[in-house]
């Protein structure tokens, strides 16, 4: 078929002769009037510069980062704020005891007292246990409390202070007090194997005031105090703060920082263990009041040990080793009473909500949608996220200085 010319109108090429051939192969025919030949460069073939896709999310002149990403990093950035309003009380905690001691002693020896004479006032088993009430329910109640208030958390909202499950006290009672009859044995074991390389870190024992008002104070300061203020400040303050991020990481997180507390080797590896299943038992019994009870009964052994048996005679070890063996068959008859109920040891998974972006199919209007998925952070990731954090490592360091020098190896 021959070719036609193309329209030459519009002046499209400027005074040019016709052009012959298609849109990108097209060539001007020579010999043509006054016209030399000369060659033609086809129009360039490829599109026009168009400019790169929007990235996601990408509306209203605004850039809006992937959902789930926004999401891990808040869930990161508010663990750490947790982990900041729990860790400056246990910060507190350790600073407290130390200052307010040395204030104390301070004071009487400016109001006219001899050093041996404040030192001796301080020796009296009565005084020592009046000051160590005073002074420990100061430091655990008051920094745990005001922490909770600003960071603008209810109380109600993470200590759960109602009644137990049904059918749940008795045997948990049982297995918590088993469990930590367990856990003395294993430190007893602990105490021999480090004897062997000649390392001591026994702190002794505490003396009692010898009389029935030496008695309840005593049973005071070692049986009820620690059972309703350390069970208020960690398995209360700490692991309720942390029941959002798992609750098998708020047990275990709890555990460690109570058992560093004790700032001694004596106490730690045995408060650990007990830090465990006290943080169970507040979780599968829906309260904390039975926790409680087990840290106080627990405690309460040492006092009626040293008030009604002579520690230095084979009986009380007698004693004590049918304590033992009741309190693991307590364990199994606790066991027993559970029987039938179904996945004791598993804990609800951590889920969060976040709203997404989405678009309205008629009107391509952006909406939000709430959407509840499992929470971004990993296991891993959480725990980095609190014992990185500088008021975390500042306190299990200070533990650890305060219980190195109680170690007769380190006593050069």
């Amino acid at each position: 078929m021959a070719l036609e010319p193309r329209n030459n109108q519009n002046n499209n090429n400027y005074g040019a002769p016709p052009m012959y051939g298609n849109f990108y192969g097209g060539y001007y025919p020579q010999n043509i009037g006054q016209y030399p030949p000369y060659p033609y460069y086809p129009p360039y073939p490829y599109a026009p510069y168009q400019p790169p896709p929007p990235p996601p999310h990408y509306f209203g002149g605004k850039i809006f980062v992937d959902p789930k990403e926004q999401l891990r990093q808040r869930e990161k950035k508010e663990l750490r704020r947790r982990s900041r309003i729990f860790g400056i009380p246990c910060l507190l905690l350790v600073l407290l005891m130390a200052v307010i001691a040395t204030i104390l002693v301070t004071v009487l020896i400016f109001a006219g007292m001899d050093t041996n004479e404040v030192y001796s006032f301080f020796d009296d088993p009565a005084v020592a246990l009046v000051f160590n009430l005073a002074v420990t329910t100061l430091c655990f109640g008051l920094p745990y409390f005001i922490a909770v208030k600003a960071g603008k958390f209810r109380l109600s909202g993470i200590i759960p202070l109602g009644k137990p499950k049904k059918g749940t006290a008795l045997p948990y009672f049982f297995i918590g007090v088993s469990f930590c009859a367990l856990a003395n044995i294993l430190s007893s074991y602990a105490d021999n194997f480090f004897d062997l390389f000649g390392i001591d870190y026994s702190t002794g024992g505490m003396d009692y005031p010898e009389s029935i008002l030496g008695f309840i104070i005593s049973f005071l300061v070692i049986t009820v105090e620690p059972g309703l203020m350390e069970e208020f400040a960690f398995r209360g303050v700490v692991q309720g703060l942390l029941r959002r991020y798992g609750e098998g990481f708020a047990i275990m997180t709890s555990a460690i920082l109570f058992g560093a507390m004790h700032g001694n080797f004596e106490q730690i590896p045995f408060a650990f263990l007990v830090g465990l299943v006290l943080g169970f038992i507040r979780v599968k019994t829906g309260t904390m009041w039975i926790a409680c009870a087990v840290h106080a009964f627990n405690n309460m052994l040492s006092v009626v040990i040293d008030f009604f048996f002579d520690t230095s005679s084979e009986a009380v070890n007698l004693w004590y080793t049918l304590y033992l063996a009741l309190a693991l068959i307590l364990g199994l008859v606790g066991a027993w009473m559970l029987r039938k109920e179904e996945n004791i040891f598993e804990f609800s998974q951590p889920r969060v909500k976040y709203y997404e972006t989405t678009f309205d199919p008629q009107t391509g209007e952006p909406l939000l949608k709430q959407v509840e998925t499992e929470m971004p952070l990993s296991l891993k990731e959480r725990y980095k996220a609190v014992f990185t954090h500088p008021i975390i490592i500042v306190f299990l360091a200070l533990c650890l200085l305060e219980a190195l020098p109680q170690i007769s190896f380190f006593n050069f």
